[in-house]
C-alpha cells in the first residue's frame, strides 16, 4: 500500500519519536509538521501505527512471559542468592499477581458497564 504524505509523516514521528526528526524526514519544516499533527488522518494514523506497535510488543512479552517468571521463581528459590534479593523476587511475583486480579476485576466491571451503557442507547 503506497502511503500517502500525512501517513508518511505519522509513519516517520511513530520511528523517530519526534517532530523535528519527522520533519526533517520528510522535508517539510517543522512548523507545517506541527500543523500535520493537528489533522485528524495523521492524529488517527499515528494511534493505528503506536496501536500496532504496542500490540507486538504485548505478544512479544506474552510469549516471554513464562520464562520471566520461571527466571524470577529460579531467583527466589535459589539458596545462594541473597536474601534480599529473594525476597524481592517473592514480593515481584505476588504483586504481580495481585495486580492482575484488579486488571482481570476492572476488565469486568467495565464489559458490565458498557452492557448497560449500549442496552440504554
Amino acid at each position: 500500500m503506497k502511503l500517502n504524505k500525512y501517513q508518511r509523516f505519522a509513519k516517520t514521528i511513530v520511528e523517530t519519536g519526534t517532530f523535528a526528526a519527522a520533519a526533517k524526514e520528510c522535508k517539510i519544516s517543522v512548523s507545517t509538521a506541527y500543523r500535520w499533527n493537528r489533522k485528524p488522518e495523521v492524529v488517527d494514523y499515528v494511534r493505528q501505527l503506536k496501536k500496532a506497535k504496542m500490540n507486538a510488543l504485548s505478544a512479544y512479552m506474552t510469549k516471554a512471559s513464562g520464562k520471566a517468571v520461571d527466571t524470577i521463581t529460579e531467583i527466589m528459590n535459589d539458596a545462594e542468592v541473597n536474601a534480599q534479593t529473594r525476597l524481592q523476587a517473592a514480593m515481584f511475583l505476588v504483586k504481580t499477581g495481585y495486580e492482575r486480579l484488579d486488571m482481570d476485576d476492572l476488565e469486568k466491571r467495565i464489559e458490565a458497564l458498557e452492557a448497560v451503557a449500549s442496552k440504554v442507547k
